[in-house]
């Protein structure tokens, strides 16, 4: 997209996960912001015209990842919400689409699954966009 630079919100409790999350966004010439429980996500998402994308850790302290993602599609519906979780079994991801969520990605993420889930999702939300890798 010319002329926007594309923001992701990462909500994520753990450091080292956002780090990754960001440099591999990063790479592909996306900015992200960074919040590590879901309340301060929710919030953000409310304050703030961007995020373009959402990245929801599913286990969170205080209020769950897929509480947070509930909220943010509630108030917020055309911000994509990706959960992102360690736990990868149907059951599961079937319970992030029922939260909300329009993606999944199941932990350990590899950055080539990272960016053709972001570049799937942009492209819905945008309709026309070029790859940002």
């Amino acid at each position: 997209m010319e002329g926007h630079e594309l923001t992701a919100l990462i909500i994520e409790d753990d450091y080292a996960g956002y780090y990754y999350l960001k440099e591999v966004l990063r790479l592909s010439g996306i900015k992200s912001v960074w919040v590590n429980n879901a309340v301060d996500g929710f919030v953000y998402c409310l304050k703030n015209n961007e995020p373009d994308i959402v990245f929801m850790d599913i286990k969170l302290p205080g209020i769950s990842g897929l509480d947070g993602s509930h909220l943010i599609k509630k108030y917020r519906p055309s911000i994509p919400v990706i959960a992102e979780t360690a736990f990868i079994r149907d059951y599961d991801k079937d319970i992030c689409f029922r939260s909300g969520c329009d993606a999944y990605l199941g932990k350990p993420i590899s950055s080539s699954r990272l960016m053709d889930t972001v570049n799937n999702i942009l492209k819905k939300r945008y309709h026309k966009i070029q790859n940002v890798t």
